[in-house]
């Protein structure tokens, strides 16, 4: 352990660096051979094009002389003319020289218009699902069935042979793929924890898709679009040779066509063969590279798709009003009942009933503790009351927050609640920050999605809440692999009561760190309710732990609430097997501090 990690430890407020950098796809793919080569190539061919009048020695449509004055009608290659001259004396280097900016500008052209088209298509498809997806994706079925050559001729005959309309005709029919391999990754990227953790914060569908899922997936799409290049100037050699190019326009392609329709092929051999191979060094050096990305990418070890996850809007259930005589409007959070049932996605599989029908009350600056082995139901219930669960499940019951039946209001007034005044640290940090935005960016988005504050009061905000949290402000101009595990912790809770919400749900918060720092961010959240009079719910396994500041607890197991009551009483005394086995496994119940009540129990 370094110095800085030890400063860490002892809580002086200065913490570690993460030297575990996140693989880079392009530095992977860069240790390649392959790839450079290709890339050397691929840019020597851009330098060419971008200096073609520069560099061509003879004006491509200038008819050459030999020294008795006479037309220089297909010369072989020699020292003045390197790749010999056409049948109208023309110097075919310089030809291909010039042609290569036509050539190159065109095909990359056509493969962006492919891919921010597919791309869009993918993302949407990928993120919205049901309905839409199926529409976009039955669009892209049909656009596979067109087969281009014929379409293209077609397209181009009706419009006319222009380079826009070439760009349109390629663009429009080379999309196709890029949307299919765009969507499966969205499935995956939208299940990742950052992403529900941006749901959780309020943020719109719009924002979610493109600040958080897109630049995750822009590696991929930038990958398809070398390969898209290569098969656009592909397309639009083929189209050329055909002589659908724009009249007078110089390219590969009608270069070989001049050298078809001339009839002298098999005489002036040299005359096809030079841009025929520059075609082929083109090819290879765009497939070199971008397959190189695409090995890097699978050694990064992308996740396979995923199942899509939206927001619950089916209306729970209602049931009896709460007992003892109080109403909904006396407590800050009040759930009645809830239950929670996963449909099967198979015929061969049975419902799960991940929560079979829990009540608790909540009140202003109370800590509340659930806890359980995993699968007890502790996350979903929790999830529940955020209504960030998939949309194979089936809710029941009634939760009320502040007076609202939180599943009778719509989409809109929901994000406007969520962290403002219901906020949430999401389990595992180690992925709840978006990989590809600074962490500072990301608490600056989460005010400005709820504050109309300008970017430098937002800024200031940011600095104040990683202070209070231990984290030096200079560190939010960090990527979130720059931080360490309890680093990333502390972010998001700085994250989540930036806005001093009244309900912060913590959803394993002390997952993977040591015990040091596990205590350290239980304080924080200690003193989150202590300064703000924010309730707090602690989902956690480790009961020893939040026994030490939650009031309340509530024991589950296998969808159900075993025992619920003050923290003190439960650790004293327990009085169901399961919480005894609890303690048992945590260190021992002696070795518990008994905490000091700071709020009621939770009903039902």
């Amino acid at each position: 352990m370094n110095q800085q990690e030890k400063r860490n430890v002892r809580g002086a407020g200065k913490v570690s660096i993460d030297l575990h950098r996140r693989p880079n796809p392009f530095r992977v793919a860069l240790r390649d051979n392959s790839v450079k080569v290709g890339l050397a190539i691929f840019g020597l061919i851009v330098v060419v094009a971008i200096f073609a009048p520069v560099i061509a020695p003879y004006d491509p449509q200038e008819r050459l002389r030999t020294a008795d004055g006479e037309i220089a009608r297909l010369l072989p290659p020699q020292w003045d003319h390197w790749m010999g001259t056409t049948n109208f004396g023309r110097d075919i280097f310089s030809q291909v020289i010039v042609g290569t900016r036509r050539t190159i500008s065109v095909g990359a052209a056509a493969a962006f218009m492919a891919v921010f088209i597919g791309a869009n298509v993918g993302l949407i498809a990928g993120f919205r699902g049901g309905r839409v997806d199926n529409l976009l994706m039955r669009m892209t079925d049909a656009a596979y069935a067109l087969p281009f050559l014929p379409f293209a001729i077609v397209l181009v005959g009706i419009f006319g042979r222009t380079d826009l309309i070439l760009v349109a005709v390629i663009g429009l029919l080379f999309w196709r793929t890029t949307a299919r391999v765009i969507r499966s990754q969205v499935l995956t990227t939208k299940e990742r924890t950052f992403v529900k953790a941006a749901i959780a914060g309020g943020a719109s569908p719009r924002r979610v898709l493109y600040a958080h899922i897109a630049p995750n997936v822009v590696a991929l799409a930038l990958v398809y679009a070398m390969l898209l290049i290569a098969e656009a100037v592909m397309a639009d050699a083929s189209l050329s040779f055909l002589g659908f190019a724009p009249p007078d326009s110089l390219s590969w392609g009608t270069i070989m066509f001049d050298a078809f329709t001339s009839q002298r092929m098999r005489q002036a051999w040299w005359w096809p063969m030079f841009p025929g191979l520059a075609l082929m060094v083109f090819m290879y050096s765009v497939y070199q590279v971008g397959r190189g990305m695409q090995r890097a990418l699978k050694q990064m070890d992308i996740p396979d798709i995923g199942a899509s996850a939206r927001l619950d809007s089916r209306a729970p259930e209602r049931r009896s009003p709460l007992a003892g005589g109080s109403t909904r409007t006396d407590h800050l959070v009040v759930v009645e009942y809830l239950a929670v049932t996963y449909r099967p996605r198979t015929p061969d599989e049975e419902p799960v009933r991940a929560v079979k029908g829990i009540s608790l009350r909540l009140d202003p600056g109370e800590m509340l503790g659930i806890v359980g082995e995993s699968g007890s139901g502790k996350t979903t219930a929790v999830r529940a009351l955020l209504r960030l669960l998939p949309a194979t499940a089936d809710v029941s019951g009634a939760i009320w927050f502040e007076g609202r039946d939180l599943y009778g209001v719509g989409d809109r007034e929901m994000r406007s609640l969520r962290w403002e005044h219901l906020a949430f640290v999401p389990q595992s940090a180690m992925n709840s920050l978006d990989p590809v935005q600074r962490v500072g960016n990301q608490i600056v988005e989460a005010i400005r999605v709820h504050r109309q504050v300008t970017r430098r009061q937002a800024r200031q905000m940011c600095a104040a809440a990683l202070e209070q949290v231990g984290i030096n402000p200079a560190r939010g101009r960090h990527y979130p692999h720059q931080y360490s595990g309890g680093m990333r912790q502390r972010a998001l809770i700085a994250m989540a009561k930036v806005l001093e919400p009244t309900l912060l749900v913590a959803d394993e918060p002390t997952t993977g760190l040591d015990v040091v720092v596990q205590d350290q961010i239980m304080a924080d959240l200690d003193r989150v309710r202590e300064e703000l009079g924010t309730a707090i719910i602690i989902v956690s396994h480790d009961l020893a732990l939040v026994s030490e500041t939650c009031s309340t607890l509530i024991v589950m197991k296998d969808g159900d609430v075993v025992e619920a009551g003050p923290t003190d009483r439960l650790v004293t005394d327990p009085r169901d097997p399961y919480t005894r086995l609890l303690l048992e496994s945590a260190h021992g119940s002696a070795a518990l501090r008994s905490p000091s009540p700071s709020g009621s129990g939770p009903g039902g």
